[in-house]
């Protein structure tokens, strides 16, 4: 019983392969079957056509005969030309008779070969015989009735045999007919089995895939529930939370909210305390998220990693009044674990009456993410609702990122340079390659601005290798030699693309740019990948003479550094840290301390955004060695670069004040974006009294 079961549970694995098998096998057997049949056929034709020929050759000679002795008899009915034309008649059949096929169906049926042979060499002499030939005189017969004589018993009996041989042949064509129409039967009586066979398979397949499907259904009906189910939090993923705006899109004057929410500092905790206590930070939010809206007409949701969503059934009072609990509730400490973990969050919401007529509620989605990013951009752990201008910003980015990368790819983004000198005497220590690039609608970009695009858009290794390339080939091998030290600046998750660290060493090989030369700036990426391809890109750039730089003090120290062998061979001190130098002890106290720092890390040290001289002055008496800024040089392009290198460089405020113009005044060529950060935002929370301790 056991193996019955067995038997009919693989039945459905087998019974296809099995019917492919007998039409497989069919197949050539038909084939040999309907051959041997077309065999027989052709060859009963073949052998007919040809013993038919062989038989008339007693007619063709006899009428010749015949006539040509009733010529000479005088019967005026018979005409030299009729007895010419019999001869042509007669000598064509025995010509007929001596090809290759004929010859063979003569050995095969043992026919008068000779006869054939012999009549052919004769043929010449009955020819001129025939020419004698004179209507009313038998004596001129003579030559021809010797020739009849001689042949004509031999000529009957080749026909004869060829008649018989002929009947023989149609006899067992009969015979062969007669099987062929048995074999035809036979195969037709298989091809109905399997046309049965297959009729039956089929309605066999309908009514178990019928069963199948009722089955898969009930499956789906019961499980439906776990398809739309985030299987961490418990609460909706984001299937069913785009299901449910399909069906909502579908109600007419729907009344209800998107709300986008995002975790600041999850990443941290999975960090610090593993992936498992991320797993329960999640899952807590989730309750807050579920709790929060108890009494209200809501859905929650989570689309993967620390982003949530909630469908919120109300006006944008109850939007924004549901999301501000949200948040200020993820923002308690709470104890997990036996751990302590405090996180925050940002959010962004849309109402239905923020969509234009004719939009679909999917728009929504995209103004709470507008929403949620204005939100993070304000300082994060705060909301903020939808308003139409955040549009106007997200046509603007979508538009540069569409003339971005087509002047990428026309190689139109230029370079220029801002030069970093020695704060004593105002040397030229190194120079940062930025890009440099005028859109024709927005105007001038700054270069953060044009960076940030590019890595939005995923053109950041075009960008990077096309100016660093085209700051090469402006300045040529002379000049180059006489800068110390290029910064490039990139965003860290571009040592995770495998061809980047290829592509820069091909550039370094290709103008014989030295080791030590070049230093890449790490810009902190969201989500970094410190994967294998991460690695290994450390690898090749070091092994190829390239330093790495940082302005993020976390990263600088990070323990992961020891990890991927990264040292960072400069430290940059942030424009809003450089700027609360002059007003703040603290600052001042911070300075310090990360210049111990770079020391300690053999590192250099550059203050960046110095754009007056009291920052100048402080800097240098706090014995900061390096720096960038408007007080000390503009932004140039390779022709003025070249030109500074060749007068020198010097303090950029006496420049200014010779030519007539304010200090800290900007280069009119060039647009400096201003970002509105503090020293809080520049240093992590437990670097606060870092530079003090110090």
């Amino acid at each position: 019983m056991t193996a019955l079961r067995t038997l009919l549970g693989k039945l459905p694995l087998v019974r296809f392969p099995i019917i492919l098998a007998l039409f497989v096998i069919m197949l050539p057997v038909s084939y040999l079957g309907l051959a041997g049949i077309a065999d027989g056929i052709n060859n009963r034709l073949y052998f007919s056509a040809r013993l038919e020929e062989a038989s008339r050759l007693e007619l063709e000679a006899t009428t010749f005969f015949s006539k040509a002795e009733a010529f000479a008899e005088g019967d005026a009915r018979r005409t030299q030309k009729e007895v010419g034309l019999a001869l042509d008649l007669f000598w064509s059949r025995v010509d007929v008779l001596s090809t290759k096929s004929y010859r063979r169906i003569q050995e095969d049926e043992a026919l008068d070969e000779a006869l054939i042979t012999e009549l052919l060499s004769a043929m010449p002499a009955l020819e001129q015989a025939a020419a004698t030939l004179r209507q009313g005189k038998p004596e001129s017969y003579r030559d021809v009735g010797a020739f009849a004589r001689r042949y004509r018993e031999r000529i009957i009996a080749f026909s004869d045999d060829a008649n018989k041989a002929r009947r023989k042949r149609m006899n067992k064509a009969v015979e062969t007919h007669l099987k062929s129409v048995t074999t035809l039967k036979r195969i037709q009586i298989a091809y109905v089995v399997l046309g049965v066979g297959a009729v039956i398979y089929v309605l066999t397949e309908l009514y178990l895939t019928r069963r199948l499907n009722q089955r898969l259904g009930r499956s789906i009906a019961e499980n439906r529930q776990l398809l739309f189910t985030d299987h961490l939090t418990g609460i909706g993923n984001r299937a069913c939370f785009e299901n449910l705006l399909k069906e909502l899109d579908a109600v007419p004057q729907a009344d209800f909210s998107v709300i986008y929410f995002d975790l600041d500092g999850f990443k941290q905790v999975n960090d610090t305390l593993g992936h498992a206590m991320g797993d329960t930070l999640l899952k807590h939010v989730a309750s807050i998220l579920v709790a929060t809206h108890k009494d209200q007409a809501a859905a929650s949701f989570r689309f993967g990693g620390d982003e949530f969503a909630v469908l919120l059934v109300g006006g944008p009072e109850e939007a924004s009044s549901y999301a501000e609990r949200a948040v200020n509730r993820i923002a308690r400490p709470a104890v997990l674990a036996k751990n302590i973990v405090q996180v925050s969050a940002s959010a962004g919401f849309s109402h239905m009456r923020d969509l234009s007529a004719g939009e679909a509620t999917d728009a929504l989605m995209r103004n709470a993410d507008l929403a949620l990013y204005a939100a993070k951009s304000a300082g994060r752990n705060c909301v903020r609702p939808f308003a139409p201008p955040m549009l106007v910003g997200h046509e603007r980015k979508v538009r540069l990122e569409k003339a971005l990368s087509e002047a990428v790819r026309r190689g139109a983004v230029d370079v220029v340079f801002r030069p970093i000198l020695d704060l004593r005497t105002f040397a030229l220590r190194a120079v940062e390659v930025r890009p440099a690039w005028t859109d024709k609608t927005y105007g001038v970009i700054a270069p953060a601005e044009i960076r940030a695009i590019a890595e939005d858009g995923n053109l950041a290794l075009e960008l990077s290798a096309g100016i660093l390339g085209k700051a090469f080939r402006a300045l040529g091998p002379r000049v180059l030699q006489r800068i110390p030290t290029l910064y490039l600046d990139i965003p860290e998750n571009l040592l995770s693309q495998p061809t980047f660290a290829g592509h820069l060493c091909r550039l370094l090989d290709e103008f014989s740019i030295e080791r030590g030369r070049l230093q890449l700036e790490l810009r902190r990426a969201a989500k970094p990948d410190y994967g294998e391809t991460y690695l290994a890109s450390i690898r090749r750039l070091r092994d190829a003479g390239v330093a790495f730089a940082t302005k993020d003090i976390g990263r600088a120290i990070d323990r992961r550094n020891r990890l991927a062998n990264l040292d960072f061979g400069t430290l940059k001190l942030d424009r809003a840290l450089v700027e609360e130098v002059s007003r703040s002890e603290r600052s001042r106290g911070v300075v310090a301390g990360l210049a111990v720092l770079a020391r300690q890390m053999s590192a250099a040290i550059v203050a960046q955004g110095i754009d007056s001289t009291d920052d100048l002055k402080r800097l240098r008496q706090m014995n900061i060695a390096l720096g960038e800024g408007r007080a000390l040089s503009p932004v140039l392009s390779p022709p003025e670069l070249v030109k500074r290198l060749d007068e020198g460089f010097g303090a950029f405020d006496a420049v200014t004040r010779e030519k007539g113009a304010a200090p800290g005044d900007v280069a009119p060529d060039v647009i400096v974006k201003r970002e509105n950060r503090t020293v809080a935002d520049v240093l992590p929370d437990k670097f606060a009294g870092f530079g003090a301790a110090l």
